[in-house]
């Protein structure tokens, strides 16, 4: 999915959302130049915020994915197995 072109790849929700924020993120600027130290910090508390619930969402696509896929080899184990009982090749 990395080496694909970009219009290929599919974006989560939640990285979509950071995106967003981070295009549309602003900071109250100073009187004497630069930004408000406790604007800044409000927003990397924002940001922690959006990439904790982005973290959390792919540990469970992930958790799920690997609970299909030990269902699924489960499955298969057990056919082979049967197959192997009534004796047939379970290799073929």
């Amino acid at each position: 999915m990395a080496n694909a072109p970009p219009e290929k790849q599919i974006m989560s929700a939640e990285r979509a959302e950071i995106i967003t924020w981070l295009k549309s993120v602003k900071f109250r600027p100073r009187i004497f130049g630069g930004v408000d130290e406790r604007t800044v910090w409000k927003r990397i508390g924002e940001l922690d915020t959006l990439y904790a619930k982005a973290l959390e969402a792919e540990r469970l696509r992930y958790e799920t994915l690997l609970e299909e896929y030990k269902k699924a080899a489960s499955r298969k184990i057990s056919a082979l197995q049967e197959q192997y009982r009534r004796g047939g090749d379970p290799g073929g």
